[in-house]
């Protein structure tokens, strides 16, 4: 348990060295590269990229990173047999933050991503006599190679690594009333981008789906407290290995950007389902949320 929460701990300066690193470019672009996307412009692109603007190919490998901020509200759906033989249900309140950042690596067609995620959640059972508080934070880098780069349409693959560290507190329990959740994952990563003209301006269609593949994360036996494992030490198998057959979890977000000054509104949809099945207890958390916030791009300079 105190080496996932070491590995915990050093990964939180992981995503902030690693966007605040300098990664400036130097022209070093191969000239065929360029000559290729050019003719794709030319002949496969119908929309028309305003003046002052780059089109998606343009800006693969300008470096600059763009940053989006999202506030999310929504609904929960928490089962954690542990706690309770119940389901607990309500409402859901979330801010994200996505950094993303093309690499000088390949002629761009390499970017860095840092996904940051907090969640709470105020939950009842279906009888409305005990309530349920629960909440995460999730912190998440890696790289995506851009497979598919073409003026309009950009399609991404690669993986992150996320560290997770939330806990759930039932008003109910006497003697058991919290369980402390955090887990490490490597997950594989897909976005996919679309950018389209309507009303004279350029929209984005984003969407990111992230799959855990495999990880560690934390779990107490059925009846085991939190007494017997950190005041008596009685630890017996807690850090267990996880996988798509005993965690099965998925991330999507899907968004809309619509440009608004030098920066765009952005309004999307988030489904992030957790599940956890180990030592006899099962655990779910199903969070759906709708998000509204901004994207902003910062030039940097070559």
């Amino acid at each position: 348990m105190r080496l996932l929460l070491l590995a915990l701990w050093a990964c939180l300066p992981l995503s902030l060295a690693a966007e605040n690193k300098d990664f400036s470019f130097h022209k070093r672009i191969n000239r065929g590269f360029i000559d290729h996307k050019a003719e794709t412009t030319t002949e496969a692109s119908t929309i028309a990229v305003p003046e002052g603007k780059t089109s998606m190919a343009q800006s693969l490998v300008s470096g600059d990173l763009k940053q989006t901020y999202l506030l999310g509200a929504g609904l929960n759906h928490v089962y954690d047999s542990y706690l309770s033989p119940l389901d607990y249900k309500g409402s859901a309140f979330s801010f994200t933050r996505i950094g993303e950042r093309t690499l000088e690596r390949a002629q761009g067609r390499w970017s860095q991503m840092t996904f940051f995620d907090f969640y709470a959640s105020h939950l009842t059972n279906p009888s409305q006599t005990a309530t349920t508080w629960d909440g995460e934070l999730q912190l998440n880098y890696g790289q995506h190679y851009h497979c598919v780069a073409l003026p309009t349409w950009n399609l991404a693959v690669g993986g992150l690594l996320g560290a997770h560290v939330g806990g759930t507190y039932n008003t109910r329990n006497g003697n058991n009333p919290a369980q402390m959740r955090s887990a490490l994952d490597l997950s594989a990563s897909a976005v996919a981008t679309r950018q389209f003209s309507l009303w004279k301006k350029r929209w984005t269609w984003r969407t990111q789906c992230d799959i855990p593949l495999m990880g560690v994360f934390f779990s107490p036996h059925y009846g085991q407290s939190y007494y017997e494992i950190f005041t008596l030490g009685h630890t017996d198998d807690n850090v267990l290995l996880s996988h798509p057959f005993n965690a099965p979890s998925l991330r999507l977000m899907t968004s809309l950007s619509i440009p608004f000054g030098r920066n765009s509104l952005t309004f999307g949809y988030k489904a992030d389902l957790r599940q956890s099945t180990a030592h006899h207890l099962d655990r779910h958390a199903w969070q759906h949320s709708l998000l509204i916030g901004f994207t902003t791009t910062l030039q940097i300079p070559k």
